[in-house]
């Protein structure tokens, strides 16, 4: 089966990756674009508790969603509030320390275009 897209098509999608003591863009909305996330799971990688932030640009300044959340060692977060992103909306997640982790990022990508 196809995955669909162009005009009036949506898609769920994940995003999946690492963050290490960085401010990290998960993407960028593009225009005729908007994107809902479902749910956000972040999980540390060592035994060292540590913070994030979940924030979203949009368009004049970064806006906090989660600011300093702590997460346990060997621990997991969930964040499973919806959020709607718009055009030119960026997704950006920091790890302030030295400690790294991975995310998992479902979400419904529609495209207008």
């Amino acid at each position: 089966m196809a995955i669909p897209s162009g005009g009036g098509s949506e898609v769920l999608k994940t995003a999946i990756g690492q963050v290490s003591n960085a401010t990290t863009t998960i993407f960028t909305v593009a225009a005729h674009h908007i994107i809902t996330i479902i749910s956000i799971n972040i999980a540390t990688t060592g035994s060292t508790a540590t913070t994030f932030d979940i924030r979203i640009h949009d368009g004049t300044a970064d806006r906090y969603v989660l600011k300093d959340e702590s997460i346990p060692g060997n621990g997991t977060f969930i964040y499973n509030d919806k959020l709607v992103l718009q055009p030119t909306h960026i997704l950006k997640l920091k790890e302030p320390g030295t400690q790294a982790f991975d995310y998992v990022i479902s979400y419904i990508d529609q495209d207008w275009s």
